[in-house]
């Protein structure tokens, strides 16, 4: 997949998770966020010129926490940890209802700034 297909791939399950939240169907919208969260992570890794096609969740988040760490930024790292919570609420339906809102708004901002650093 190239850069452009990852970053519109992310954006699309950003917007599909939204009308799946306002559905009530979090569980479903919850995978829809760590999908594209891992799929902006990859973006920046293949910018990079990084091979990162065939990484597993738990490997494309370590890449994730490179990235953060060499920018040296504390927001990737929130949303960062904020995706592999709506990966463990997707398993095992892990956040309450008011937590839902907060946490969708900082995996959202994550995306958006990873994207940015593709542009």
């Amino acid at each position: 997949m190239v850069i452009q297909e990852r970053k519109d791939t992310a954006l699309r399950l950003l917007k599909d998770a939204d009308g799946e939240f306002v559905i009530g169907s979090d569980l479903k919208a919850a995978t829809m966020m760590c999908d594209a969260a891992t799929h902006a992570i990859k973006a920046v890794a293949e910018h990079r010129g990084w091979q990162c096609r065939d990484l597993d969740f738990r490997a494309t988040m370590k890449v994730g926490r490179r990235i953060a760490d060499e920018l040296d930024d504390s927001t990737l790292h929130l949303g960062l940890m904020v995706a592999e919570m709506f990966r463990l609420h997707a398993d095992v339906d892990y956040l309450e209802d008011y937590e839902i809102e907060p946490y969708y708004q900082d995996v959202c901002s994550f995306v958006y700034k990873m994207l940015a650093l593709v542009e």
